[in-house]
């Protein structure tokens, strides 16, 4: 028995239109975000987005198994436990990386 997988790449039409009414939202939308306020920790998540997401897979299974022993029916609130540690657990690592371990994000640093 053969199985055929098909992928349906998009189905919207969009016309030139549609186009520049799109990029005019989304200039809209960039200079919306430059009139937000700076927030420290955000900004710090973004210069070291990197970091981040090279935890982001392993720190929410590692803590959803110790949660898991708390909460043992998986509910909203072990979702927030998890993210808000995996989030703290985050940034402090990044910290720490950044103090001690400068040049493992940034190989010009590697020779100062």
């Amino acid at each position: 028995m053969e199985i055929l997988f098909r992928v349906l790449i998009s189905t919207l039409y969009i016309d030139s239109v549609g186009l520049l009414v799109g990029c005019f939202i989304f200039v809209i939308f960039i200079e919306l975000c430059k009139l937000l306020p700076t927030i420290k920790t955000l900004t710090f998540i973004g210069h070291n987005s990197i970091s981040f997401y090279f935890m982001s897979g392993a720190l929410p299974i590692v803590l959803s198994m110790m949660v898991r022993k708390i909460f043992p029916i998986a509910n909203c609130l072990e979702l927030l436990v998890i993210w808000l540690e995996s989030l703290v657990i985050a940034y402090v690592a990044t910290i720490i990386m950044n103090r001690y371990l400068p040049w493992l994000f940034d190989l010009r640093k590697i020779r100062k």
